[in-house]
C-alpha cells in the first residue's frame, strides 16, 4: 500500500506541553525561538532550536559539546508563522500507514457450542458480519477449529488460509457453515498450534503483524489441558521473536479466560455473557480488532530528496490541533515518557514505533496520525 502525501506542507506543529527542553514557544508571537540544548553523548547533533512566535526569528542550538566532549552542531530553529504555536519548517507530511494486520482465529467447536443451547449459530452469524464489515477491509483473517484432537501440528494448518478481507469473507463464512461441533475441548494443543503457525508466518512476513484470537465457550477439558497449561502456552508465544500476542473471546462467563489473555499479553479476555446476542459478539470482535491494530508506521519514501532519519516527526492530530510526539531513542526510552516513539531499527529504520502508552492514547482518543519528513527530529530532553 503506498503512502499518500497530505496536502498540508510543513505540518510541524509543536505542542508546548511536549516541548520540554527542546524549545521554547512564544504564544503571543514576535518572540525569538529558544536556544537549543547542548550536544550530548547520545545526541551529538545538539538540541532543536526553539519555535519562533509570529514573525519571530529562528532559534539556534548550543554549539558547546556534550558530556562526551564531542562538539555539538547548532540546533535548527524554526521561524514562526501566524499564531506562534505552529511553525512552518518546510517538511512534507504523509498519512501514517501501519503494518498490515493478520488474525488467525482458533475457534472452539466443542459440543457445548450446541448443547444444551445452540450458541454456534449466533456466534457464526456475528463472525460473518465481522468478516463482511467495511470496517475490517484491509486486515487479513484465517480460521481453524478445535474440539478434542490432541495433535498440535493439525492446528498449524488453517482450514481457511489467512487472506485479506473482504475478499476472504466468503471462504470464512462457508467454513463456519460446514462445521459441526464434536466432543472435547483441547484448548492447549490448539493454542500451541495456532501460535506456531503465526510465528512461522511472522518470520516469513516481517512487514505484517500477526495475532492469534482464541474463541471459546469453555475451559480446557481434553489432552490433559488445563487453564494453567494453556496460559503457559500463551506466554511462550510472547517469548518468541517476533512475539505473538493472543486475544481471547469468551462466549459466556468462563473461569480462567483472563488468565489466558494476560499470559498472552493482551490484558484480559473479552467476555460476552450472553452469546445469543449477536451484536454483542460483533462489538467484542471490533474491540479486539481495534486493540490488535499496530502502532507501527512505515517510513515514507520521500517524494523529493533522500531520507534523513534525523529529520522525521510523528504527528497526532485531534480536533484540529496537532501534537508532535517526541522521539525517545529506543524502547527503553518509553519508560517514564508521557508520550514517545522510536525506530524499529536505529541503523536501518523502516518503521516508527509508538510507545505503548502513546499507542493506547491513539486508540482511546482517535484522531489522525501522520509522519513528517524534513522537520528536525523533536526529542525528549
Amino acid at each position: 500500500m503506498s503512502l499518500s502525501k497530505l496536502g498540508l506542507k510543513g505540518a510541524c506543529a509543536l505542542s508546548a506541553a511536549l516541548a520540554m527542553n527542546a524549545c521554547s514557544v512564544d504564544p503571543v508571537g514576535g518572540g525569538r525561538g529558544g536556544q537549543g540544548t547542548a550536544g550530548a553523548f547520545d545526541n551529538p547533533a545538539g538540541g532543536v532550536g526553539g519555535v519562533g512566535g509570529s514573525g519571530g526569528t529562528s532559534g539556534f542550538g548550543n554549539p558547546i559539546g556534550g558530556s562526551s566532549g564531542t562538539a555539538g552542531f547548532a540546533g535548527v530553529g524554526v521561524s514562526g508563522a501566524g499564531g506562534g504555536m505552529t511553525g512552518m519548517c518546510g517538511g512534507d507530511a504523509y498519512a501514517a500507514q501501519t503494518k498490515p494486520l493478520d488474525i488467525y482465529v482458533m475457534m472452539d467447536e466443542s459440543l457445548s457450542m450446541i448443547v444444551p443451547v445452540d450458541i454456534w449459530t449466533p456466534t457464526a452469524s456475528a463472525l460473518n458480519q465481522f468478516f463482511a464489515s467495511p470496517d475490517t477491509a484491509g486486515i487479513s483473517v484465517g480460521i481453524a477449529f478445535f474440539s478434542g484432537g490432541c495433535d498440535i501440528p493439525a492446528y498449524q494448518t488453517p482450514v481457511v488460509p489467512v487472506g485479506e478481507l473482504p475478499a476472504n469473507a466468503m471462504a470464512l463464512q462457508m467454513a463456519l457453515a460446514a462445521r459441526f461441533p464434536g466432543p472435547g475441548t483441547a484448548t492447549e494443543p490448539a493454542v500451541r498450534g495456532a501460535l506456531a503457525f503465526a510465528k512461522q508466518r511472522a518470520t516469513e512476513n516481517p512487514d505484517r503483524k500477526q495475532v492469534v484470537l482464541l474463541v471459546t465457550d469453555g475451559e480446557p477439558a481434553s489432552c490433559n489441558a488445563t487453564v494453567e497449561s494453556t496460559a503457559a502456552a500463551a506466554a511462550e508465544g510472547l517469548m518468541t521473536d517476533p512475539a505473538i500476542p493472543m486475544y481471547v473471546l469468551g462466549l459466556g462467563n468462563i473461569n480462567g479466560l483472563n488468565q489466558m489473555a494476560e499470559a498472552g499479553g493482551t490484558g484480559q479476555a473479552f467476555v460476552v455473557s450472553d452469546p445469543m446476542q449477536v451484536q454483542a459478539v460483533v462489538d467484542a470482535m471490533n474491540a479486539i480488532r481495534g486493540l490488535a491494530l499496530p502502532c507501527e508506521y512505515r517510513v515514507p519514501t520521500p517524494t523529493t530528496g533522500s531520507f534523513d532519519k534525523m529529520r522525521v516527526n510523528l504527528n497526532w492530530t485531534q480536533n484540529g490541533s496537532t501534537t508532535v510526539v517526541p522521539f525517545v531513542g529506543d524502547p527503553a526510552g518509553c519508560e517514564g515518557a508521557a508520550m514517545g516513539w522510536h525506530y524499529d531499527n536505529a541503523d536501518a529504520p523502516a518503521q516508527l514505533v509508538a510507545c505503548p502508552q502513546t499507542c493506547d492514547a491513539f486508540k482511546a482518543n482517535g484522531g489522525d496520525v501522520s509522519v513528517t519528513l524534513g522537520c528536525p527530529i523533536v526529542v525528549v530532553m
